[in-house]
């Protein structure tokens, strides 16, 4: 029986160590995510500095955002913005997410036209279907999510 205790502490014990650490190494593993995750959606690359979460109070911040050109364009980026933050309202739910703030700070929009598109749908394409140059997907069926953003913030805005 002690021995049983004896494990079962152990185990316990090292249950909350992986927790503490992964907590602690949170902002780390969310910018290794966004950079892999956001580059495989948009099908481009996709550069970033930091991720901070604030799991607590329901706030990220993105910090050095640079979203690249699909191929065949001329700039090397579609996107860039130097701060992204999202604040996510107590009042959320499964089904009805409430966002208090999002805001973009120093966002330059590199916007290109090319015959009868421009980079901006074609990231948006891929996006939606998840290839690049794909048609978009036809929607899911499945409950549906209502978003509601009570402030966007864009300050310093230059479209080239």
């Amino acid at each position: 029986m002690k021995l049983f205790l004896k494990v079962l502490a152990g185990l316990a014990a090292l249950l909350v160590i992986l927790v503490v650490v992964l907590y602690l190494a949170r902002n780390a593993i969310a910018t290794a995510v966004v950079r892999t995750a956001a580059g495989r959606a948009l099908g481009v690359p996709v550069a970033v500095d930091s991720v901070e979460l604030d799991l607590f109070e329901g706030r990220a911040t993105v910090r050095g955002l640079e979203v690249s050109n699909p191929a065949g364009f001329k700039s090397p980026l579609a996107l860039k913005a130097g701060e992204a933050m999202v604040d996510l309202s107590s009042d959320s739910t499964a089904s009805n997410v409430v966002v208090d703030l999002v805001g973009v700070r120093d966002i330059g929009i590199w916007f290109e036209q090319k015959g009868t598109t421009n980079n901006v749908s074609a990231i948006i394409d891929c996006l939606k279907s998840g290839e690049p140059g794909a048609a978009p997907a036809p929607k899911a069926s499945g409950p549906q999510v209502s978003l509601v953003i009570r402030t966007l913030l864009l300050e310093r805005v230059s479209v080239h």
